[in-house]
């Protein structure tokens, strides 16, 4: 019975941990030049920082279309 709560605390430790990736967004205007206001976007990024990489998910249209 030990080893299994054991194992259950070292599974629940280790999902949260994979899960607790920050997100990034970044928004762009119509030139796909970065900026700061997300009223002036008409796309914008999602992506995910890994360690020391940075993971682009996909790039948007404003509207939430791929």
């Amino acid at each position: 019975m030990k080893h299994i709560s054991v194992y259950f605390l070292f599974f629940c430790l280790l999902s949260n941990f994979v899960y607790s990736q920050d997100t990034i967004t970044v928004y762009y205007d119509e030139d796909w030049k970065e900026i700061s206001d997300i009223n002036e976007a008409s796309y914008y990024r999602k992506a995910f920082r890994d360690s020391n990489k940075v993971l682009v998910a996909h790039d948007y249209y404003i509207s939430n279309k791929i």
